[in-house]
């Protein structure tokens, strides 16, 4: 067996430069809406390291415990992350402590050689100065903690069910979580409230104010843009105006996979609503209404029309939006009896606004789509999942709707239906 590396940082951000080997999701994977980008257990990885990399030195280490644990599940033990139970968990932390010396240790050395090339002598434990292998007790611990924090992050998110270095959850509090959770997308009333309270917050801007109405415009316009095409935070972020197409009058863009070889990247047909959004905001920097054809104009520009936003400036963007949006919510609620009906629902909106993130304008676009269309697989498409079951979380959101409405018992309403 020929241990190999599978994660690089050197550019700052973790990246795979050897892909695990695929497996089917095991019994932890959850069906509530994930508020993650990763599709599958292997990419959960990389979004969590890539979550410090504004910090090298704790990307650095968590790199290297993380390498560590995907190699255990692909040589040793052939589960996905979502299939580990406690008894595997502390099987690992035995495995940290007393690793196969002949399989697992090798004196230190550099993951790559000079010329960028993998370095063969590279092994996930080094040999000791006593010749000994394995983590010492406090490393070990240090590297529970890793684990724990990376687990943490995947139940946070909705990933997981669970965390298997903890107690496991019983199946009536898993149930409870489901039920008090704040589902992950946007209703339509919130949604046109976060436009509404755009609309107010710019008429009440001095007219000369041109750079705080270009944010407002270019907030607007990027909420719509996310919400009508379901793309991921980062999808948009390098793409210019000219790579939107037309054909015949019909607007769309084709969308570069995540790099994997099933994922060949996917086309996004662009409705009205959306192209309205975009001309208003061309319009109102200066641009001409539709975009010209190889136009370099980012897709989403900086200020001054010429450079891509970054994807850290879209989620700031987002989080002074939905901000913008609790604020109001919470000066609305301030009119209201704290012991009017209406209030605790008010609150609720406060903190959905306060929890939201760019992600949920993608789970809001796919299960609104998948609502109009009906087409799980066309759904699929859009969305760029390589498998279908990670599209079945929209379903799971759907049918929870339609069992809200369905416990709703009014006589008027059937009286209604009568008439």
């Amino acid at each position: 067996m020929t241990i190999i590396p599978f994660i690089d940082i050197r550019t700052g951000r973790a990246v795979f430069i050897t892909p695990p080997k695929k497996m089917e999701s095991g019994y932890n994977r959850s069906d509530e809406a994930c508020t993650l980008e990763a599709d599958n257990d292997w990419d959960s990885i990389i979004e969590f390291l890539n979550e410090y990399k504004g910090s090298p030195k704790t990307l650095r280490s968590y790199t290297s415990e993380m390498e560590r644990f995907i190699s255990w599940l692909c040589y040793e033990k052939l589960l996905p992350i979502s299939a580990l139970k406690r008894s595997h968990a502390a099987e690992y932390m035995e495995f940290l402590k007393k690793p196969d010396p002949l399989l697992w240790c090798g004196h230190r050395a550099n993951k790559f050689k000079k010329d960028g090339t993998i370095n063969k002598a590279w092994m996930p434990f080094s040999f000791s100065k006593e010749n000994m292998c394995g983590l010492s007790d406090a490393t070990t611990r240090r590297s529970r903690k890793i684990l724990d924090s990376y687990f943490k992050y995947l139940v946070d998110n909705n990933y997981l069910y669970g965390n298997p270095l903890t107690a496991k959850r019983t199946k009536g509090q898993r149930k409870k979580k489901t039920k008090n959770s704040v589902e992950r997308f946007l209703e339509l009333n919130q949604i046109f409230f976060i436009l509404e309270t755009l609309n107010t917050y710019e008429e009440n801007l001095e007219e000369d104010n041109k750079r705080a109405i270009f944010m407002i415009h270019r907030a607007r316009y990027i909420f719509l843009l996310y919400l009508h095409t379901g793309m991921r935070i980062s999808e948009p972020a390098t793409y210019t105006m000219g790579h939107l197409e037309n054909h015949n009058g019909e607007w769309k863009i084709f969308v570069q996979g995540k790099g994997d070889e099933e994922d060949e990247g996917r086309d996004i047909q662009l409705g009205t609503e959306l192209m309205e959004a975009l001309m208003n905001f061309r319009l109102s920097v200066g641009l001409t209404a539709l975009p010209l054809f190889e136009e370099k104009t980012p897709l989403i520009p900086q200020e001054n029309l010429h450079q891509h936003i970054s994807e850290r400036q879209i989620s700031n963007i987002f989080r002074w939006l939905f901000d913008l949006a609790a604020s109001q919510q919470q000066r609305i609620a301030e009119e209201f009896d704290p012991h009017s009906n209406e209030y605790p629902q008010l609150k609720r909106e406060i903190s959905i606004y306060q929890s939201a993130t760019c992600h949920w304008l993608r789970h809001s676009h796919a299960t609104y789509f998948l609502k109009v269309t009906d087409d799980l697989k066309a759904t699929q498409e859009r969305l760029g999942h390589a498998d279908v079951g990670t599209t079945m979380i929209y379903l799971h959101t759907l049918n929870k709707q339609k069992q809200n409405q369905a416990n709703k018992f009014n006589l008027s309403d059937i009286q209604n239906k009568s008439k």
